[in-house]
């Protein structure tokens, strides 16, 4: 029990992440390299364990969050302005590099 609770995004007191913070994490990862919101993700995702937690609500809570945090910041590289959870074509970042012809 973390935090007097049963249920903890937390798996110790020591901060290492549980199943909340690794989904979320994950969900991170995929929308910077596939420049794709998490959102879109149309089937369900099987990470096995407790199935009931997270519930499907915070998942898709995180997410979202994860699309905002990775579109939000700009080391991502990774920019929506059309807002349509797709990686806008041909918009280059400061951090990304320009072609030359």
């Amino acid at each position: 029990m973390i935090g007097k609770k049963e249920r903890s995004l937390w798996k110790d007191q020591l901060g290492h992440i549980g199943p909340g913070f690794e989904r979320l994490e994950g969900y991170v990862f995929y929308a910077t390299l596939y420049g794709e919101s998490p959102e879109l993700i149309k089937d369900e995702i099987h990470f096995g364990g407790d199935t009931k937690f997270p519930s499907r609500q915070l998942d898709k809570m995180f997410r979202k969050i994860a699309w905002q945090a990775v579109v939000g910041h700009p080391s991502s590289g990774v920019k929506d302005e059309n807002g349509d959870g797709l990686r806008d074509a041909g918009k280059a970042t400061e951090n990304e590099s320009t072609p030359v012809n």
